[in-house]
Formats: structure tokens, C-alpha cells, sequence
């Protein structure tokens, strides 16, 4: 009895470690070009740089930043990422993804695809209205998906 328990345990971590494992082969980094994401912000940026091991970062020089970041997640926790929080606007968006939605709290914005078991976050920064803003992210989104 207790060694199918000890099996049973030991699978279910193996499990667990192995969907970490599988959701964090995407580099953030190499989901999108240079040239897709100075397209997609009308600006040129340099190369992205990564933010800790979820994360990467394309920005313009000077100093007036435009930026954007993409994080990718592991899809287990999608549905908390979903779930309602005061004084901020969530907002579906159909047709990218598995599913898709935008997050705004005042002016700012970011977007979050699903797609098998990851997904990421987009947020631009510096591009103007919060239109723009979402135009953005929907436009980087639809870049890096193919690469999740």
C-alpha cells in the first residue's frame, strides 16, 4: 500500500514538473522579431531583452521609451488570471487564441492569450490613447502565437 501511494505521489509530481517544464519552453524572447515588434509599436526598438526567465522587454534608445513585454505563463493558472478584481476592466476578446482578454486599469492596458497549455501577457508602453495601446498588444499577440 504504501509504495503505490509513494508511486502514485511520484507521478503526480513528474506531472507537474513536466507541464512547468513543457509551458516554459517558449523563450520569451524569440516569440516575436526586432521587426514585428517595431512594426507593431511604429517605432524601431533594439533587440529583446529578457526580464528574469517568464519575460522579455523591446524598447527605443533615448529618452522618450516606447516599449513592450511580453511574459509567458503556464496555463494553470488562467482561470485566476481571469477571475474579477475591483477597479479593473477585463474584457474578452474573441477570435485569438483559445481564449483572450484585455486587462485595463485606468489608461493602461495588457492583453492575455491562451494557446495550449501557456499563455502570455503583452502590455506597450509610450504609444499613445488606450485604442492604440490595445492595437498594439493585439498585433504582437497575433505575431508571437504561432511561436507559443
Amino acid at each position: 500500500m504504501k509504495t503505490h501511494v509513494l508511486a502514485a505521489v511520484a507521478a503526480a509530481v513528474l506531472s507537474i514538473a513536466g507541464s512547468v517544464i513543457e509551458a516554459r519552453a517558449a523563450e520569451p524572447c524569440n516569440l516575436v522579431t526586432t521587426a514585428q515588434v517595431s512594426a507593431a509599436l511604429g517605432a524601431n526598438v533594439g533587440p529583446g531583452e529578457p526580464i528574469g526567465t517568464t519575460g522579455c522587454q523591446w524598447a527605443t534608445s533615448g529618452a522618450t521609451k516606447v516599449r513592450a513585454t511580453i511574459t509567458v505563463w503556464d496555463a494553470a493558472s488562467w482561470a485566476l488570471s481571469k477571475s474579477p478584481v475591483p477597479n479593473i476592466t477585463k474584457t474578452p476578446l474573441p477570435g485569438i487564441g483559445d481564449d483572450a482578454f484585455y486587462t485595463v486599469v485606468q489608461t493602461a492596458s495588457s492583453l492575455s492569450v491562451k494557446k495550449g497549455k501557456s499563455y502570455i501577457v503583452v502590455h506597450a508602453y509610450g504609444v499613445g490613447d488606450l485604442a492604440k495601446q490595445q492595437s498594439v498588444e493585439k498585433t504582437i499577440a497575433i505575431d508571437a502565437l504561432p511561436n507559443l
